[in-house]
This record gives structure tokens, sequence and C-alpha cells, in this order.
């Protein structure tokens, strides 16, 4: 056994590795992906959100056509009375 020992210093930090010569082509793509990724995520959000918000604007606007009630109200012509005729009540 040899009485030097090797030693690595971990306090400088080299981006370019020292094998390759130059950035890694690993991280590269690793990014790219990355990047794309989240894009994607972004557009299918947006996707989502806009078909969720135009269903609720659709079951509120339905909700509101489905309990407004409606009332006519007009002279009968004679009589003293009310009656049903046709699905409109008259009332005297």
């Amino acid at each position: 056994m040899s009485a030097e020992h090797e030693m690595i210093d971990l306090g400088d930090h080299d981006p370019q590795s020292v094998s390759s010569g130059g950035t890694a082509p690993d991280r590269v793509m690793a990014k790219g992906k990355v990047n794309g990724r989240l894009v994607a995520t972004f557009v299918v959000g947006l996707v989502l959100g806009g078909v969720a918000v135009s269903e609720l604007r659709d079951a509120r606007e339905e909700r509101q056509r489905s309990t407004s009630i409606s009332l006519v109200a007009f002279v009968a012509s004679g009589g003293s009375g009310g009656g049903d005729s046709g699905g409109v009540y008259q009332m005297a």
C-alpha cells in the first residue's frame, strides 16, 4: 500500500464535466422535457378551466330560468267569477 491517499476536493464545483468536456446532453434534454411538460400541463389546465367555467355558467342560467315565475294579469271581460281554461286562470 502506498502512503499517498488520493484526495477529492469537494469545495470547487465545476459545471462542466471533466470527462465529457462540456455540458452533459442528458441535462439539456431533461430540462427540455421538464419545460415541455410544464407547458403541456398549463395548456391542459387552461382548457379544463374554460370548460368548467362554461358548464357552471350554463348550469346557473338554467337554474335561473327554471326558478323564475311569470305572472300575466289581465282584465276579464264580463262575469264575476274565475275559471281555468286552457292553462290560464282568470280571476275576477
